[in-house]
């Protein structure tokens, strides 16, 4: 076998190995990174979610008690619609 074919196939199995090895790690990077931004993400989102269900269940609260539909849109920053939403949905 000829020195520079075996300095090829060397070279070709090295390629090989640092290869698999860097996408290995760019895979756990990307993995843990897509992690870390989605738990974020969800976290943030559920977070929103918990407020904007709280604030209905208030709101509720306050038309169940006999506040105006007036100062319930002041008191929790909801439409109109949302209010009459709940308002229907408590009808129901």
């Amino acid at each position: 076998m000829c020195e520079s074919s075996i300095y090829q196939e060397i070279f070709a199995e090295g390629f090989e190995i640092g290869f698999q090895e860097s996408f290995e790690i760019d895979f756990q990077e990307g993995f843990e990174i897509g992690f870390k931004e989605g738990f974020e993400i969800g976290f943030k989102e559920g977070l929103e979610e918990g407020r904007q269900e709280a604030i209905a269940e208030i709101a509720r609260n306050l038309l169940l008690s006999g506040m105006s539909v007036e100062q319930i849109l002041t008191v929790t920053g909801l439409t109109r619609e949302q209010v009459e939403q709940l308002t229907n949905r408590d009808s129901e």
